[in-house]
């Protein structure tokens, strides 16, 4: 008999085991990729994906799955490549279509989604997600009657879709229909109880129908749910805020920016708020750092024109509320009629104390020199 050496019998399975690696399939790279994807290991789906890219470059679902898992890193760039690549190889891939239209409208190109979005309901008109996403991004375009719409459409294929009565519920606020908001939020909270945006969007819907304390209970819900949830702070610092419980929302604001430094909503309602406690020097330093999030920031710039309007800087508020109307101008935004408004006030005070220093100086009240023998 024939013995074979421990160390030759290492290098037959070290052969066997590279013919295996060998043998890999693209097919068999996606599959791990799927895989490692559903487990949240987004980095490595995304080798596995290219690893498969590298074998075939022809197979749609190698693109697709890399542009889910870019698209969970949040590199909205990338998934948006592949995506395109997918329906260029596969242009009946609804979920290719739907999730360039979520990458685009979270890139802030909303407008952009739309047509992916529709394109993926007439590929699969019977799914309620493709619903469900484009009622999301109208609602975030403020096109609340088509954002009712979808959502309902979305329930009639699924009566227990619970985001769908969130958005719904978003848009109702959106058109003042506070009720059936509230009615909507209950429901999406009785069909998953411990789901925090169900509450979320019924603390919403309690705040714009001026109910502030049910939007605070609500949004204790939202934080016992999720306690690093910067909505729930946000929500629940705005309903503080309006019952002139500063010190209380001055706290959930700033834990709301704690969480999400990158959130310039957060930023500007606590530069606000400092502005309204007198605390000016922070809330410059937060209106600064909101812009240097978005130079275009209208509320971070409006408030620093009202810093400087209260400083008796008059030069500096009208070119900070004049900025403001150069940027919104063609928005219906309503903060371009405050910002004409202030502007007017600091352009008087300005004006006032022009006159004020004219007439220290030895000028008449009425822009007139005295003449020998009168008095000033």
């Amino acid at each position: 008999m024939v013995r074979v050496s421990s160390i030759a019998t290492r290098l037959l399975l070290l052969v066997l085991s590279m013919g295996q690696a060998k043998a890999l399939t693209p097919e068999d790279a996606v599959s791990r990729g799927r895989s490692l994807l559903d487990r949240g290991e987004y980095a490595a789906a995304v080798e596995a994906y290219s690893s498969a890219i590298q074998r075939d470059a022809t197979l749609s679902d190698a693109f697709y799955g890399r542009g889910m898992a870019s698209g969970l890193m949040k590199d909205y760039d990338a998934a948006i490549r592949d995506f395109s690549v997918a329906v260029q190889l596969n242009p009946t891939m609804a979920g290719a279509y739907r999730n360039r239209g979520l990458a685009l409208y979270e890139k802030g190109a909303g407008p952009d989604a739309i047509p992916d979005l529709s394109k993926a309901i007439e590929l699969e008109p019977r799914n309620p997600v493709g619903y469900v996403n484009r009622s999301l991004v109208r609602l975030g375009l403020r096109d609340f009657d088509g954002a009712i719409d979808d959502a309902s459409e979305a329930l009639v294929l699924d009566e227990n879709c619970v985001a769908a009565y969130r958005n719904r519920s978003g848009a109702y606020v959106g058109v003042r229909k506070f009720d059936l908001a509230m009615r909507d939020a209950s429901h999406a909270i009785r069909l998953k109880p411990d789901d925090a945006g169900g509450y979320a969007s019924r603390s919403q819907a309690a705040f714009w129908a001026r109910d502030f304390e049910s939007a605070i209970l609500d949004a204790n819900r939202v934080l016992q749910i999720n306690p690093e949830l910067a909505d729930g702070y946000k929500l629940r610092g705005a309903a503080h805020q309006e019952l002139g419980q500063f010190a209380e929302a001055e706290r959930d604001w700033s834990k709301a920016v704690e969480l999400a430094p990158a959130d310039i909503e957060s930023r500007c309602s606590l530069a606000a708020l400092h502005y309204v406690r007198g605390n000016l020097d922070s809330a410059v330093e937060e209106c600064q750092k909101a812009i240097e999030l978005d130079p275009a920031s209208v509320r971070a710039l409006f408030t620093l024109g009202s810093v400087h309007f209260v400083r008796g800087e008059f030069s500096e508020a009208v070119s900070k509320y004049s900025e403001v109307i150069r940027l919104g101008e063609k928005s219906d935004d309503p903060m371009v009629a405050s910002a004409y408004y202030a502007r007017g006030k600091a352009y008087q005070q300005k004006a006032d104390a022009d006159i004020g220093a004219a007439i220290k100086r030895g000028l008449g009240p009425n822009g007139q020199w005295p003449r020998n023998g009168e008095s000033e």
